[in-house]
Protein backbone atom coordinates (compact mmCIF):
# COMPACT_ATOMS: atom_id res chain seq x y z
CA UNK A 1 0.00 0.00 0.00
CA UNK A 2 1.92 2.73 -1.23
CA UNK A 3 0.08 5.97 0.03
CA UNK A 4 -1.84 4.54 3.03
CA UNK A 5 -3.57 8.18 3.43
CA UNK A 6 -5.08 7.62 -0.30
CA UNK A 7 -6.86 5.01 1.82
CA UNK A 8 -8.62 7.41 3.69
CA UNK A 9 -9.44 9.37 0.20
CA UNK A 10 -10.68 6.85 -1.76
CA UNK A 11 -12.94 6.13 1.48
CA UNK A 12 -13.88 9.83 1.74
CA UNK A 13 -14.77 10.45 -2.06
CA UNK A 14 -17.08 8.11 -1.64
CA UNK A 15 -19.59 10.02 0.22
CA UNK A 16 -22.60 11.99 -1.29
CA UNK A 17 -22.21 15.58 -1.21
CA UNK A 18 -25.44 15.86 -1.05
CA UNK A 19 -25.80 13.99 2.52
CA UNK A 20 -25.74 16.38 5.68
CA UNK A 21 -25.06 15.96 9.28
CA UNK A 22 -28.00 16.03 11.38
CA UNK A 23 -26.39 15.00 14.85
CA UNK A 24 -22.77 14.44 16.25
CA UNK A 25 -22.05 12.77 19.63
CA UNK A 26 -18.83 11.60 21.36
CA UNK A 27 -20.05 9.11 24.33
CA UNK A 28 -17.62 7.73 26.58
CA UNK A 29 -18.03 4.55 24.47
CA UNK A 30 -19.15 5.12 21.02
CA UNK A 31 -19.17 8.34 18.51
CA UNK A 32 -22.18 8.55 16.21
CA UNK A 33 -22.54 10.51 13.43
CA UNK A 34 -26.33 10.62 12.02
CA UNK A 35 -26.75 12.07 8.18
CA UNK A 36 -29.10 11.84 5.21
CA UNK A 37 -31.37 13.56 2.11
CA UNK A 38 -34.22 12.25 3.60
CA UNK A 39 -35.74 9.54 5.83
CA UNK A 40 -35.11 6.52 3.12
CA UNK A 41 -31.96 7.63 3.02
CA UNK A 42 -30.79 8.56 6.72
CA UNK A 43 -27.84 6.62 8.50
CA UNK A 44 -26.53 6.50 11.63
CA UNK A 45 -22.58 5.63 11.48
CA UNK A 46 -20.91 4.69 14.53
CA UNK A 47 -16.94 4.34 16.15
CA UNK A 48 -15.23 3.48 19.08
CA UNK A 49 -14.29 6.41 20.76
CA UNK A 50 -10.75 7.56 22.05
CA UNK A 51 -10.30 9.64 24.65
CA UNK A 52 -6.26 10.03 24.33
CA UNK A 53 -5.38 13.76 24.51
CA UNK A 54 -7.67 15.10 21.72
CA UNK A 55 -10.14 17.90 21.54
CA UNK A 56 -13.66 17.55 23.07
CA UNK A 57 -16.94 17.75 20.59
CA UNK A 58 -17.72 21.39 22.03
CA UNK A 59 -13.36 22.40 20.75
CA UNK A 60 -14.40 20.40 17.71
CA UNK A 61 -17.84 22.39 16.87
CA UNK A 62 -16.51 25.77 17.82
CA UNK A 63 -13.61 25.61 15.17
CA UNK A 64 -15.03 23.30 12.71
CA UNK A 65 -18.88 23.33 12.91
CA UNK A 66 -20.82 19.98 11.92
CA UNK A 67 -24.14 19.94 12.28
CA UNK A 68 -25.68 20.73 8.93
CA UNK A 69 -22.35 20.52 7.01
CA UNK A 70 -21.67 18.43 4.63
CA UNK A 71 -21.33 14.66 5.63
CA UNK A 72 -18.38 14.01 3.32
CA UNK A 73 -16.82 17.47 5.15
CA UNK A 74 -17.02 15.44 8.91
CA UNK A 75 -16.20 12.18 6.90
CA UNK A 76 -12.79 14.16 5.65
CA UNK A 77 -12.31 14.68 9.83
CA UNK A 78 -10.86 10.33 9.33
CA UNK A 79 -7.77 11.74 8.36
CA UNK A 80 -6.87 13.77 11.35
CA UNK A 81 -4.48 12.71 13.77
CA UNK A 82 -6.43 14.06 17.02
CA UNK A 83 -8.46 10.76 17.84
CA UNK A 84 -11.61 12.07 19.11
CA UNK A 85 -11.54 14.13 15.22
CA UNK A 86 -10.50 10.38 13.83
CA UNK A 87 -13.59 8.80 15.22
CA UNK A 88 -16.11 11.26 14.34
CA UNK A 89 -14.99 11.37 10.72
CA UNK A 90 -15.04 7.17 10.87
CA UNK A 91 -18.81 7.52 11.89
CA UNK A 92 -19.51 9.70 8.97
CA UNK A 93 -18.35 7.89 6.84
CA UNK A 94 -20.33 4.74 8.55
CA UNK A 95 -23.58 7.07 8.57
CA UNK A 96 -23.22 6.74 4.81
CA UNK A 97 -21.82 3.04 3.44
CA UNK A 98 -23.73 1.68 7.40
CA UNK A 99 -26.84 3.02 5.83
CA UNK A 100 -29.66 0.40 5.61
CA UNK A 101 -30.04 1.78 2.18
CA UNK A 102 -26.52 1.76 1.16
CA UNK A 103 -26.15 -1.62 1.96
CA UNK A 104 -29.24 -3.02 0.63
CA UNK A 105 -27.95 -1.63 -2.37
CA UNK A 106 -24.43 -2.76 -2.75
CA UNK A 107 -26.20 -6.30 -1.81
CA UNK A 108 -28.77 -6.57 -3.68
CA UNK A 109 -31.25 -8.00 -0.78
CA UNK A 110 -33.09 -7.13 2.07
CA UNK A 111 -31.13 -6.60 5.17
CA UNK A 112 -33.10 -8.97 7.08
CA UNK A 113 -31.83 -11.70 4.92
CA UNK A 114 -28.52 -11.40 6.16
CA UNK A 115 -27.04 -12.95 8.65
CA UNK A 116 -26.62 -11.13 11.75
CA UNK A 117 -24.12 -13.23 13.89
CA UNK A 118 -20.43 -11.99 14.94
CA UNK A 119 -17.62 -12.82 12.61
CA UNK A 120 -16.26 -15.17 15.21
CA UNK A 121 -19.03 -17.16 15.77
CA UNK A 122 -19.63 -17.48 12.07
CA UNK A 123 -15.93 -18.63 11.41
CA UNK A 124 -15.16 -21.14 14.05
CA UNK A 125 -15.12 -23.80 12.23
CA UNK A 126 -13.16 -22.28 9.87
CA UNK A 127 -10.76 -21.52 12.40
CA UNK A 128 -10.45 -25.04 13.71
CA UNK A 129 -6.88 -25.98 13.84
CA UNK A 130 -5.37 -22.81 12.88
CA UNK A 131 -3.15 -19.69 13.31
CA UNK A 132 -5.46 -16.81 14.34
CA UNK A 133 -4.72 -13.26 15.16
CA UNK A 134 -6.91 -10.76 16.66
CA UNK A 135 -6.23 -6.95 16.17
CA UNK A 136 -8.26 -5.98 19.73
CA UNK A 137 -9.52 -7.68 23.09
CA UNK A 138 -12.82 -8.88 22.00
CA UNK A 139 -14.86 -10.04 24.66
CA UNK A 140 -14.73 -13.43 25.46
CA UNK A 141 -12.31 -13.60 22.65
CA UNK A 142 -10.00 -15.88 24.64
CA UNK A 143 -13.04 -19.08 24.11
CA UNK A 144 -11.44 -19.42 20.64
CA UNK A 145 -8.00 -20.82 22.39
CA UNK A 146 -9.58 -24.30 22.62
CA UNK A 147 -9.78 -24.71 18.90
CA UNK A 148 -7.07 -22.63 17.62
CA UNK A 149 -3.80 -21.07 17.99
CA UNK A 150 -4.70 -17.89 18.86
CA UNK A 151 -2.39 -14.76 19.27
CA UNK A 152 -4.41 -11.39 20.60
CA UNK A 153 -2.85 -8.19 20.34
CA UNK A 154 -3.62 -5.02 22.56
CA UNK A 155 -2.12 -1.92 22.84
CA UNK A 156 -3.18 -2.61 26.52
CA UNK A 157 -2.26 -6.16 27.06
CA UNK A 158 -4.82 -8.12 29.57
CA UNK A 159 -2.89 -11.41 31.01
CA UNK A 160 -2.41 -13.77 27.98
CA UNK A 161 -2.30 -10.99 25.48
CA UNK A 162 0.80 -9.42 23.20
CA UNK A 163 1.59 -6.12 22.72
CA UNK A 164 0.51 -4.28 19.65
CA UNK A 165 3.82 -3.82 18.43
CA UNK A 166 4.50 -7.66 18.11
CA UNK A 167 2.06 -7.45 14.81
CA UNK A 168 5.04 -6.83 12.88
CA UNK A 169 6.76 -9.83 13.97
CA UNK A 170 4.17 -12.29 14.27
CA UNK A 171 0.77 -11.34 12.08
CA UNK A 172 2.88 -12.59 8.68
CA UNK A 173 2.60 -15.67 10.57
CA UNK A 174 -1.10 -16.15 10.83
CA UNK A 175 -3.71 -18.35 9.06
CA UNK A 176 -6.86 -16.16 10.01
CA UNK A 177 -6.53 -12.14 11.04
CA UNK A 178 -9.10 -10.21 12.56
CA UNK A 179 -8.49 -6.57 12.39
CA UNK A 180 -11.18 -4.17 14.64
CA UNK A 181 -11.99 -1.21 12.65
CA UNK A 182 -11.20 1.00 15.71
CA UNK A 183 -7.97 0.40 13.87
CA UNK A 184 -9.09 2.99 11.16
CA UNK A 185 -9.69 5.75 13.76
CA UNK A 186 -5.81 5.29 14.80
CA UNK A 187 -4.75 4.70 11.29
CA UNK A 188 -2.82 1.72 11.75
CA UNK A 189 -5.42 -0.68 9.33
CA UNK A 190 -3.28 0.12 6.21
CA UNK A 191 -0.09 -1.37 7.55
CA UNK A 192 -1.79 -4.07 9.05
CA UNK A 193 -3.57 -5.18 5.94
CA UNK A 194 -0.25 -5.54 4.30
CA UNK A 195 1.45 -7.67 7.36
CA UNK A 196 -2.06 -9.70 7.05
CA UNK A 197 -1.33 -10.07 3.10
CA UNK A 198 -0.95 -13.83 3.44
CA UNK A 199 -3.64 -14.99 5.59
CA UNK A 200 -7.72 -14.54 5.53
CA UNK A 201 -8.60 -11.12 6.97
CA UNK A 202 -11.47 -9.96 8.50
CA UNK A 203 -12.50 -6.47 9.42
CA UNK A 204 -14.73 -6.83 12.22
CA UNK A 205 -16.49 -4.32 14.50
CA UNK A 206 -19.08 -1.46 14.63
CA UNK A 207 -16.15 0.90 13.45
CA UNK A 208 -16.35 -1.02 10.27
CA UNK A 209 -17.68 1.03 7.15
CA UNK A 210 -19.49 -1.90 4.67
CA UNK A 211 -18.02 -0.87 1.13
CA UNK A 212 -16.77 -3.44 -1.41
CA UNK A 213 -13.74 -1.20 -1.77
CA UNK A 214 -11.87 -3.19 1.14
CA UNK A 215 -11.81 -6.13 -1.42
CA UNK A 216 -9.41 -4.63 -3.51
CA UNK A 217 -7.19 -3.46 -0.44
CA UNK A 218 -7.01 -7.36 0.37
CA UNK A 219 -9.94 -7.66 2.87
CA UNK A 220 -12.07 -11.20 2.34
CA UNK A 221 -14.50 -10.30 5.33
CA UNK A 222 -16.71 -7.74 6.33
CA UNK A 223 -18.13 -7.75 9.43
CA UNK A 224 -19.61 -4.41 10.62
CA UNK A 225 -22.92 -2.94 11.94
CA UNK A 226 -25.79 -1.66 10.37
CA UNK A 227 -28.42 1.15 12.40
CA UNK A 228 -31.83 0.19 11.90
CA UNK A 229 -33.68 1.80 14.72
CA UNK A 230 -31.34 5.25 14.55
CA UNK A 231 -32.98 6.96 18.00
CA UNK A 232 -32.52 3.44 19.92
CA UNK A 233 -28.72 2.91 19.13
CA UNK A 234 -28.70 7.28 19.78
CA UNK A 235 -29.96 6.77 23.10
CA UNK A 236 -27.74 3.66 23.92
CA UNK A 237 -24.23 5.35 22.59
CA UNK A 238 -25.78 8.83 24.57
CA UNK A 239 -26.24 6.90 27.70
CA UNK A 240 -22.71 5.89 27.74
CA UNK A 241 -23.02 2.21 26.51
CA UNK A 242 -19.92 0.61 25.84
CA UNK A 243 -20.17 -2.96 24.78
CA UNK A 244 -21.20 -3.87 21.58
CA UNK A 245 -24.02 -6.44 22.55
CA UNK A 246 -25.71 -3.41 23.55
CA UNK A 247 -25.57 -1.69 20.85
CA UNK A 248 -26.74 -4.63 19.28
CA UNK A 249 -29.63 -5.30 21.77
CA UNK A 250 -30.58 -1.80 20.84
CA UNK A 251 -31.34 -0.82 17.20
CA UNK A 252 -28.34 -2.29 15.24
CA UNK A 253 -27.61 -5.45 13.75
CA UNK A 254 -24.62 -7.16 13.04
CA UNK A 255 -23.79 -7.73 9.12
CA UNK A 256 -21.10 -10.08 7.93
CA UNK A 257 -20.62 -10.33 4.39
CA UNK A 258 -18.34 -11.76 1.77
CA UNK A 259 -17.12 -10.11 -1.71
CA UNK A 260 -19.88 -12.09 -3.74
CA UNK A 261 -22.75 -11.11 -1.35
CA UNK A 262 -21.82 -7.33 -3.39
CA UNK A 263 -23.60 -7.44 -6.59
Amino acid sequence: MGNPMGFYDQLIAGVPVQKKVDRCFVGRGWTAVSAGEGLADEGLGLALSFHESTPEIAEIEQRTPLTGSPLAKAADLARSWGLVEAGIGVAALNAHYNSRAEVESWTGCCLDELESETSFTAMREELRGKKVGVIGHFPDIEQLSEICTLSIFERRPQPGDLPDFAVEYLLPEQDYVFITGATLVNKTMPRLLELSRNACVTLTGPSVPLTPKFFDWGVDVLAGTVVLDLEGAWRTAAKGGIKRRSIWRHGAKAVQMRAEDFR
